[in-house]
């Protein structure tokens, strides 16, 4: 969809490179107040080590174990949109047990949308992308089907080309 609509899925994911030895017990993303009134938390990667809390400026305090030493951390948050219009969300970091509390400055996360109708990759027809979702049973058959259909496909392309070049 070019925009989001209430039920859409959406990812917040967080990219912390350490390069050194921290004595970090955690890693809180402190985020806008918005979040939750735009979003449902539908879970997170790692899990929070609490729950989400609101501060008294208004943020909220996602708490996740600390970063790994000396390597990239990945902190994911699975959200689920309310409103067809949710705000952006404004993040900062703070690693705690470090010495003083240092947060970085405050980032406006950047969007990426996802167009089907301009995927150019698109392989999946869209009827079969709407009813996939409510079968459970009745879709392996016909996957089984479609995927022995393409391979049958690629097996004549090659005994093709053989053919040709043994000519």
């Amino acid at each position: 969809m070019t925009g989001p609509r209430r039920g859409v899925w959406a990812e917040l994911k967080v990219i912390l490179d350490n390069p050194q030895v921290l004595a970090a017990t955690s890693t809180t993303l402190l985020v806008s107040g918005t979040l939750l009134d735009d979003y449902e938390l539908q879970e997170t990667d790692p899990r929070l080590l609490a729950p989400p809390r609101r501060l008294v400026d208004g943020q909220y305090a996602l708490v996740f174990p600390p970063p790994l030493d000396r390597s990239l951390n990945w902190y994911r948050v699975h959200l689920v949109a309310r409103s067809s219009a949710p705000r952006p969300v404004r993040l900062s970091i703070v690693l705690d047990g470090t010495g003083p509390l240092q947060e970085t400055s405050a980032r406006e996360a950047r969007v990426l949308l996802v167009d089907r109708e301009a995927d150019p990759f698109m392989i999946v027809p869209e009827p079969l992308v709407g009813w996939l979702p409510g079968q459970g049973r009745g879709v392996f058959p016909i996957l089984v089907v479609y995927a022995v259909a393409v391979a049958l496909v690629a097996i004549a392309g090659c005994i093709a080309a053989f053919w040709l070049v043994r000519r």
